[in-house]
């Protein structure tokens, strides 16, 4: 399943080995997909997500923080998880409806101690529907299939931004086996040496014929 955001999931309510009724809205929008922020060390910061209703049905909306997931595996970063605090957790949300959700990031008690320059986690937003389903089979039995957006959350801590990328590797090969063939592919390694994440760009240029 793909959906817009970081992640999505899906959330089963109900499983049993009857007959089933499926409700599934698949309607909720955020905005932003990503939450990038530089907080201080000594107060807390204010923010928002804008949630829409798509769908033609109204919808709960669930918010929690949870883990960041990292796509390589093996890696750990300091938690956000428990550094934001939602003004609501839980609402409805009319069709085609707009709501914005206000939250709070405190710095973390910790923060004179540690030296992380940034801390890592994941808005979890669940789309339930708004009224109980009912179900139209003889067993009575329901299945309710909950869309889940993940937003990653960068929390960096003002002062202790430090970027610097390093390159480990460029490797030019061919493309295939076939001598002829004119066509290479080109491999850059890099390797984060700072203290936030970084979204590097560039180009690999060659300037020998061979």
């Amino acid at each position: 399943m793909s959906k817009t955001g970081w992640m999505s999931g899906m959330i089963v309510s109900l499983l049993t080995a009857h007959s089933l009724q499926l409700s599934a809205v698949f309607a909720v929008d955020v905005e932003p997909q990503r939450v990038e922020l530089t907080i201080p060390e000594d107060e807390v910061t204010e923010a928002t997500l804008e949630i829409s209703n798509r769908g033609s049905r109204a919808v709960q909306v669930k918010l929690q923080t949870g883990p960041y997931r990292a796509f390589q595996p093996g890696l750990t970063f300091p938690s956000a998880q428990n550094l934001i605090q939602f003004e609501m957790d839980t609402f409805t949300l009319a069709p085609k409806a707009n709501s914005t959700v206000s939250y709070a990031v405190t710095p973390p008690p910790n923060v004179e101690q540690d030296t992380a320059g940034e801390y890592l986690a994941a808005i979890l937003v669940d789309e339930w529907p708004a009224e109980k389903a009912v179900s139209t089979s003889e067993s009575g039995a329901t299945l309710t299939v909950v869309p889940r957006l993940a937003i990653p959350v960068y929390l960096k801590i003002q002062g202790r931004e430090w970027i610097e990328v390093g390159i480990e590797e460029v490797r030019i090969q061919d493309q295939a086996s076939d001598s002829s063939s004119d066509l290479l592919n080109v491999t850059t390694s890099l390797r984060n040496r700072g203290t936030v994440h970084v979204r590097p760009t560039g180009t690999v240029a060659l300037f020998e014929a061979q």
